[in-house]
C-alpha cells in the first residue's frame, strides 16, 4: 500500500521539468496562494465589519465564498483523479503487476484525500478565523471547523467520481482536435480572469474606501438568504458547526455517502474497463497511412503537437500566456491601490521608489514562470 501511495503521489507532482523549475514554479505557487488568501481573507473581512447590523447576513456571505471554493475545489478534484485513475503509462504500468484492483483505488482515494483537503483548509480555514473573530466565537469553534475540508471532501470527491470518467473521454476526444482546445481553454481562462478581477475591484473599493452600497442592498441580502437555502453542502454543514444542529450531521453523512458511493462504483467500472479492455484494444497494432506533408507543414504541426499534445502544458503555460497581461495589469492595479491608500501611504514616502520596485518583482515573477514553462516547452524537442 505504501509503495502505491509513493507511485501515485510521483505521479501527481513529479513532471520532466527540471530542478531550478521545480524550484521556480514552488516559489510562483507559494506566492500565489499566499497573495489570494490575504486577498479572499481581507475581502471577507471588510464585507462582514460593513454588514454587523444584518441579521444573518454575514453567514450569508461566509456560504457564498465557501461554496465557490468548493466549487472550484471539485473542479481540481475532477483533474487529480483524472490524472491518477486514468493516466496511460499508470495504467499500463498496473496492469502488467499483480496488483488488487481495491488496493489500486485505496491508494489513490487516500492520496486524494490528503492532497483535496490540505489545499481547501488553506483557503476555507482563515474565513472561519475571520467570521469567529467577528462573531466572538468561542476557542471550541475554531477546532471543530477543522473537520470541515474532512466533511466537505466526501462530496466532493463523490462528485467528481461521478463526473471524471465522461472527462476523460472528452479529453480522448478532443486529443486531435488542437483548436477546439485553445478555444475551450480560453473561455475557461477568461472565465476565471473576470471572477478574479471582481473580487480584485471589491478588494481595490475596501482599500479606498469607496462606497459599496451597492453590494449591500435589501435585494442583494434577501438574494444570499435565498442562495443559502440550495447552496448544498456548505449550507447543511454551517448548520453543523454554527448552529449546532446534530440531525444536520447525520442528514449530510446520508446524502453525501449516497454520491460517494454512486461516485465510487462507476469509478471502480470504469477504471476496470480502461483497465482490462480499452488499454488492451489499444495495443493492439493498427495499420496506418503514412501522410507526407511539406516541411512548413510537418513544423506546424510538430509545434501545434507540443503545445496541445498535454493537457496539463495547455492549463499552464498556454492558458498563462492568453490571460498573463490582463492578471498581471489586475494585481499591479490593486497592489498600488494598496500602497497609495490610508496610512500605507504614509511610510511609503519613507522608501522611494518601493511601489515601483514591488510593480518590477511582480512582473519579473510573471515573466520568469512563463519562461521556465517556455524552458520545457523547448526541451521537449527533443521528444519530436
Amino acid at each position: 500500500m505504501l509503495n502505491l501511495l509513493l507511485k501515485d503521489f510521483k505521479l501527481m507532482f513529479s513532471g520532466s521539468a527540471k530542478f531550478s523549475e521545480r524550484i521556480i514554479s514552488a516559489v510562483f505557487t507559494v506566492l500565489f496562494i499566499g497573495c489570494f488568501v490575504a486577498v479572499e481573507w481581507f475581502v471577507f473581512s471588510g464585507i462582514i465589519s460593513k454588514i454587523s447590523d444584518v441579521a444573518g447576513a454575514k453567514e450569508s456571505f461566509l456560504c457564498v465564498f465557501l461554496f465557490v471554493i468548493i466549487v472550484l475545489s471539485t473542479v481540481s478534484c475532477v483533474m487529480s483523479a483524472k490524472k491518477l485513475f486514468f493516466d496511460p503509462k499508470d495504467v499500463e504500468l498496473l496492469s502488467n503487476r499483480p496488483v488488487q484492483s481495491g488496493q489500486i483505488i485505496s491508494s489513490k482515494l487516500v492520496l486524494l484525500f490528503l492532497v483535496q483537503t490540505s489545499a481547501a483548509f488553506m483557503f476555507e480555514y482563515p474565513l472561519f478565523i475571520a467570521y469567529g473573530v467577528s462573531e466572538g466565537m468561542p476557542p471550541l469553534f475554531y477546532f471543530t471547523v477543522l473537520f470541515f475540508p474532512a466533511l466537505s471532501f466526501v462530496t466532493e470527491a463523490g462528485v467528481a467520481l461521478l463526473a471524471v470518467y465522461p472527462v476523460y473521454l472528452v479529453s480522448c476526444a478532443l486529443k486531435n482536435h488542437p483548436l477546439i482546445k485553445l478555444f475551450i481553454v480560453s473561455a475557461v481562462m477568461a472565465g476565471l480572469s473576470i471572477a478574479y478581477s471582481s473580487v480584485l475591484e471589491i478588494f481595490v473599493d475596501l482599500l479606498s474606501n469607496n462606497g459599496m452600497a451597492g453590494l449591500f442592498t435589501s435585494e442583494n441580502m434577501a438574494n444570499l438568504q435565498k442562495f443559502k437555502e440550495f447552496a448544498f453542502p456548505v449550507n447543511v454543514l454551517l448548520n453543523v458547526f454554527i448552529s449546532k444542529k446534530g440531525y444536520s450531521l447525520l442528514v449530510y453523512l446520508l446524502i453525501s455517502s449516497i454520491i460517494f458511493a454512486a461516485g465510487l462504483v462507476y469509478t471502480v467500472f470504469s477504471y476496470n474497463y480502461v483497465r482490462n479492455v480499452n488499454f488492451a484494444a489499444k495495443r493492439k497494432s493498427k495499420e496506418r497511412k503514412l501522410r507526407i506533408l511539406s516541411v512548413p507543414k510537418s513544423l506546424v504541426k510538430k509545434e501545434l503537437s507540443l503545445i496541445f499534445g498535454n493537457s496539463e502544458n495547455i492549463f499552464s503555460y498556454t492558458g498563462l500566456i492568453i490571460i498573463q497581461p490582463f492578471l498581471l495589469y489586475m494585481v499591479l492595479k490593486s497592489i498600488n491601490t494598496a500602497f497609495n491608500s490610508g496610512t500605507m501611504t504614509y511610510y511609503i514616502n519613507f522608501i522611494p521608489g518601493f511601489v515601483a520596485f514591488t510593480d518590477a518583482f511582480f512582473v519579473m515573477v510573471f515573466s520568469t514562470t512563463i519562461a521556465s514553462g517556455a524552458n520545457r516547452f523547448i526541451s521537449m524537442e527533443e521528444k519530436t
